[in-house]
């Protein structure tokens, strides 16, 4: 890696557009991705995951263009209001926010709430709906499933992998990205229908309980060991995770 930086990186440094800031730590990321303008991730490799973007979108950064698009949907939604998640400070991406909270004269209706991730179960139970409208290729979806196991039905896009978490119509609903008026008219029915609401809810508990799992999870992984045939596992350093392996 070091020298793919000095050898690709280092030369495009160069230039007054450019301010390179180094290595980031974990506790500086939060800070960092909230007065971002943007988040840009181009990689030219298969990406497993994509943390580095669900890091983003977390800190309410524009890589997924969430915030701005659940403001116009509450601008549709009179009765509803809104908690979201954001970062304190004077970053750019925050002042817009404001301004357009402003400008759709949501602020009586909205309340911003700096979270740290121990807090997201908190917040999650206040919560009667979950809105997660990505317009990106989601590559797992992490915030439906929290949803999920925290009892609350969701709404999320139609994106990358969420439609094999968020089942439409029984865990939640799935929208087009980037489709306000369909996103407000699901989140809209959810709040005029709590019966729909608790039970999509349960679906959703139940579905993440029984597939998403971390236990059900490293069960069905040991299982396709053994029917793929994977040899001796005594290398591996979790000795449970081995012995279980050849116990099947």
């Amino acid at each position: 890696m070091e020298i793919i930086f000095h050898n690709k990186v280092k030369p495009l440094l160069d230039s007054r557009l450019v301010e390179f800031v180094g290595e980031i730590g974990d506790g500086q990321k939060q800070a960092f991705f909230g007065e971002a303008m943007a988040v840009l991730f181009p990689i030219d490799w298969p990406e497993p995951f994509g943390l580095t973007l669900i890091e983003a979108m977390a800190c309410g950064n524009p890589g997924g263009c969430l915030s701005s698009q659940i403001l116009v949907t509450f601008a549709l939604l009179p009765l509803a209001a809104l908690i979201l998640p954001f970062l304190p400070g004077t970053g750019t991406y925050r002042a817009f926010i404001l301004a357009l909270i402003e400008e759709l004269d949501l602020g009586g209706r909205i309340r911003l709430v700096r979270a740290a991730y121990a807090d997201m179960p908190r917040l999650y139970a206040e919560a009667d709906v979950v809105i997660y409208p990505t317009i990106g290729e989601e590559p797992y979806g992490l915030v439906p499933l929290e949803a999920m196991s925290c009892d609350r039905s969701i709404v999320a896009s139609r994106s990358g992998e969420i439609p094999e978490t968020v089942v439409d119509g029984v865990t939640g609903f799935t929208v087009a990205p980037g489709d306000v008026s369909e996103l407000a008219d699901r989140v809209g029915l959810l709040l005029s229908s709590p019966e729909v609401v608790r039970r999509m809810a349960r679906a959703g508990r139940e579905r993440v309980m029984q597939d998403f799992d971390a236990a059900a999870y490293v069960d069905t992984l040991l299982r396709r060991f053994c029917v793929t045939g994977v040899g001796s596992l005594n290398t591996l350093k979790n000795r449970d995770f081995a012995v279980r392996a050849q116990g099947c």
